[in-house]
């Protein structure tokens, strides 16, 4: 996924506050939105969605999240093809 690590190498150019991490993740439910960040055994209710993704998303499709540490908030960014 060339394209992928493309996008995280504009995001660490870009220098995003020590704060803020970036993680790769799986959609584990439609109703109410869930992701499964990689590594978890537990799925996150309640991130923030790219409205775009919203109207595109499938369980188990592949999604990056970026995780505000400082209020620990999830933002679901981009979907992997």
């Amino acid at each position: 996924m060339a394209w992928a690590d493309d996008f995280i190498e504009v995001i660490g150019r870009n220098a995003p506050p020590a704060s803020t991490r970036m993680l790769e993740g799986t959609v584990t439910g439609l109703s109410p939105l869930e992701v499964r960040p990689d590594g978890s055994s537990a799925s996150i209710k309640g991130a923030k969605w790219n409205a775009d993704l919203v109207k595109k998303v499938k369980e188990n499709d592949r999604v990056l999240l970026l995780h505000n540490r400082d209020n620990n908030r999830f933002y679901v960014v981009v979907r992997f093809p």
